[in-house]
């Protein structure tokens, strides 16, 4: 199984807009490995990601992924699932399916 961190900057990205501090600045000016999103990873082979926070679609974009079939969450805070509703298709009729641990389920 072949592993790509499209993100691992936490629960912001870096650099943050309007933000001028001494990580910020560095980022924006030097780029990565300074400028990071929100966590996420591919798993290229299943067309599955782990966690889709807020900046999924450019984390996506920037790694050519063009199709997406599964969304593992590992936990329920919003920089892990900022986007999961907005990444069905425009034209999908059923709601995307949970499944987990009976403890995970009990909280969904």
């Amino acid at each position: 199984m072949h592993l790509t961190l499209l993100g691992s900057g936490g629960d912001s990205q870096t650099p943050m807009p309007t933000c001028d501090c001494r990580v910020c600045d560095p980022a924006r000016e030097e780029g990565a490995p300074h400028a990071r999103l929100g966590n996420s990873t591919l798993v290229r082979e299943a067309n599955a990601v782990v966690d889709a926070p807020e900046s999924i679609w450019a984390m996506l974009n920037r790694h050519d992924v063009t199709d997406v079939e599964y969304i593992f969450v590992s936990h329920h805070h919003m920089d892990h699932v900022g986007v999961c509703e907005s990444c069905r298709p425009s034209d999908a009729r059923s709601t995307p399916s949970k499944t987990g641990t009976t403890r995970t389920r009990r909280r969904w």
